[in-house]
C-alpha cells in the first residue's frame, strides 16, 4: 500500500522468501528517476513473510507529479504509483537586504530605512518585516506578501530616535522570519538640552542656571542657548563656546534671566539650535481678581476662555458681566489648553472655586454651555473636604429633574480633557461636574478625585438626571465611602474605598 501524508510517500511492502533456504536481502525504494531513496534489510526463513516500511520525501521539483516508484530486492521488483501533492516540500524564504538609509540620524527626527525583500522559496507567503533600532528594539513593522521568486522594496521608519551614542556602533537591523540584514548608521551632531534649574523670585524675575547640554554626534559644535518666555519669545541667551563630540557640559557660571514675568503659572523653554526643554514655573498667588478679567466673544457668541483666570471667573462677576448671575448664564469655549497647576496655592490652599453653587430653585447653577473644543485642563487643584458639591462645575442647571421633569435638559458641558487633576470634597464630588443636569459628553479625566462620603465619580458626582451616555472616559483614581458603579462601556476607570476596591466605569457616582 502507498500513503502520502506530511509531504512523505510511505510504502508498506510485503516480502516473502519463496526459496528453500534462509536468506538476507536489502529491500530498496527507487524514486521517479530510479534513484535509491530508502532501504531496509530483511532476513527470512524459507516460506516466511514480513512487512517493511519504506519512505520517500520528494523534493519540490516533483510537486504536482504522478509517476511510478519501484520497490526491489535482489530477486524481484514491484512498481507503485505515487501522486505527489502540489505543495510538497515547497517553502518560502524571505531574504533581506538594506539598500539605503537616510542617515545621519538626528534625535527626535524620523530615520527612513529602505529594504529589498526577495522570496527565494517555491510558494507564496506573508511575513512580518521588522526594523530594529540600535538597542535591538522593534520600532516599525510591515506585513509583506510575496509570490515565489518575487521581489519588493519597503520603507521602514524609526520615528523617534533617542539616547544616541556617537561612540557606539549604532547598528540597525531589518529582519524577516528567515533572514536579516544590518547596517551601521551615522549619528548627526546635535546639541541637546538635557537639564536646567529655574526659580522665580518675589519681584517676578525668573532665573535659569546650571544648563546642561550634550553634543550627540561626531562633529564639534558651537551654538547659542536661549531662554523663551511663556509665549515662546526670546528673553535672554548666552553662547556655549566649543562643545566636543560626545561631550556633556553644565554651565555653572552662565545664567539666563527673565525680568517682570507675569504673575501666573506657565512654561519657560531653554533651547539650542537643535533642541528645546520646557519647565513649569509655579506662581504662588491667591487667585484672580475677577473684576479685572474680561472675555473676547467669538462668532457664535461664546466667551473665549484662554487662561485659568478666565476659567475661574465664570463663577464671579467680572469685567464683562456686572453680576454673578449673568456670568453663569453665558456660553464659554476653550481656545487653548489651560495650565492650572498654580491653583494649588489659591485661597489658602483650598484651590479653585467650583463654578455654579448648588442652590436649588435659585439661579446660581451654571446655566450656559461649556465647549472645551478638545483642549485640556491640566493640574487643576481643589481641596475642600468641608464642602459639598465640589468639581470644576459645582452644579449645572436642572441637575434635579424635579425642577422641570426632563432628564438631559439644561447645560451641555464637554469636549474637554482633564489631566492630572486633584479634586477633593465632602460629598457630591466629580472631577468635571459635581451635580450634573443637561448633558456631559466627549470628556475624559485622569488624576485623583475623593469624597469623604458618597456620590463621587471621576467626571460626575451626581448624575441621576443628566444625559451621560456620550463618549465619557475616566482613568482617575476615585475614592469614597460608598461608591456606586454606573454602566458606560466607553469608560475605563476605577474607584477605591477605604475598605475595598471597586472596578467599574468610574464616571458618574450616582
Amino acid at each position: 500500500s502507498v500513503d502520502f501524508e506530511d509531504d512523505t510517500a510511505t510504502l508498506n511492502v510485503d516480502v516473502e522468501n519463496v526459496g528453500n533456504a534462509s536468506g538476507t536481502q536489502d529491500i530498496g525504494l527507487f524514486n521517479f528517476d530510479g534513484a535509491l531513496v530508502d532501504v531496509s534489510e530483511v532476513t527470512l526463513d524459507p516460506g516466511e513473510t514480513d512487512t517493511v516500511t519504506l519512505a520517500w520525501a520528494p523534493d519540490e521539483e516533483y510537486a504536482g507529479e504522478t509517476d511510478t516508484v519501484k520497490v526491489a530486492s535482489a530477486d524481484d521488483s514491484d512498481p507503485a504509483t505515487v501522486d505527489v501533492n502540489d505543495s510538497i516540500a515547497l517553502e518560502s524564504s524571505f531574504e533581506m537586504e538594506i539598500t539605503s538609509v537616510d542617515d545621519p540620524v538626528e534625535e527626535g527626527e524620523p530615520l527612513n530605512v529602505y529594504a529589498r525583500i526577495e522570496n527565494t522559496g517555491g510558494i507564496e507567503d506573508t511575513q512580518l518585516i521588522a526594523l530594529y533600532d540600535v538597542d535591538g528594539n522593534v520600532v516599525d513593522v510591515r506585513e509583506v506578501t510575496l509570490e515565489a521568486n518575487e521581489t519588493t522594496t519597503r520603507n521602514l521608519i524609526w520615528s523617534d530616535p533617542a539616547d544616541l551614542d556617537p561612540e557606539a556602533d549604532n547598528e540597525i537591523a531589518v529582519r524577516s522570519e528567515d533572514d536579516g540584514d544590518t547596517q551601521s548608521v551615522d549619528i548627526a551632531s546635535q546639541l541637546l538640552v538635557r537639564a536646567f534649574e529655574a526659580e522665580r523670585d518675589a519681584d517676578g524675575t525668573v532665573t535659569v542656571e546650571n544648563v546642561k547640554v550634550e553634543n550627540v554626534g561626531d562633529e564639534e559644535l558651537k551654538q547659542d542657548i536661549e531662554l523663551l518666555d511663556y509665549d515662546g519669545s526670546k528673553v535672554d541667551s548666552f553662547p556655549t563656546g566649543k562643545i566636543e563630540p560626545g561631550e556633556t557640559k553644565t554651565f555653572t557660571n552662565e545664567n539666563l534671566e527673565w525680568s517682570d514675568s507675569p504673575e501666573r503659572t506657565g512654561n519657560i523653554t531653554v533651547t539650542s539650535e537643535d533642541d528645546a526643554l520646557e519647565q513649569r514655573i509655579l506662581v504662588e498667588r491667591d487667585g484672580p481678581e475677577c473684576d479685572t478679567v474680561s472675555y473676547d466673544i467669538d462668532s457664535d457668541d461664546y466667551r473665549k476662555v484662554e487662561t485659568v483666570d478666565q476659567l475661574q471667573c465664570i463663577e464671579f462677576a467680572d469685567a464683562t458681566h456686572d453680576t454673578r448671575k449673568k456670568s453663569l448664564q453665558q456660553d464659554y469655549r476653550l481656545y487653548n489648553d489651560i495650565d492650572a497647576y498654580g491653583t494649588q496655592f489659591w485661597n489658602d490652599g483650598d484651590g479653585f472655586v467650583p463654578i455654579g453653587a448648588q442652590e436649588q430653585n435659585e439661579e446660581y447653577e451654571f446655566a450656559g454651555d461649556f465647549d472645551g473644543q478638545g483642549n485640556k485642563i491640566e493640574g487643576l487643584h481643589i481641596d475642600r473636604m468641608d464642602e459639598s458639591f465640589v468639581g470644576i462645575f459645582a452644579s449645572t442647571n436642572y441637575f434635579d429633574a424635579g425642577q422641570n421633569g426632563d432628564v438631559g435638559a439644561g447645560s451641555t458641558v464637554g469636549s474637554v480633557r482633564l489631566v492630572d487633576i486633584d479634586v477633593r470634597g465632602k460629598t457630591v464630588v466629580g472631577g468635571l461636574v459635581a451635580a450634573a443636569g443637561g448633558t456631559v459628553e466627549n470628556a475624559s479625566v485622569d488624576g485623583y478625585v475623593e469624597s469623604e462620603y458618597q456620590q463621587v465619580g471621576g467626571l460626575v458626582g451626581h448624575g441621576h438626571d443628566a444625559d451621560l451616555n456620550n463618549r465619557l472616559v475616566s482613568r482617575a483614581t476615585v475614592i469614597g465611602s460608598y461608591p456606586a458603579c454606573a454602566d458606560n462601556e466607553s469608560s475605563a476607570g476605577h474607584r477605591t474605598t477605604r475598605a475595598r476596591t471597586y472596578r467599574c466605569t468610574g464616571l458618574p457616582g450616582s
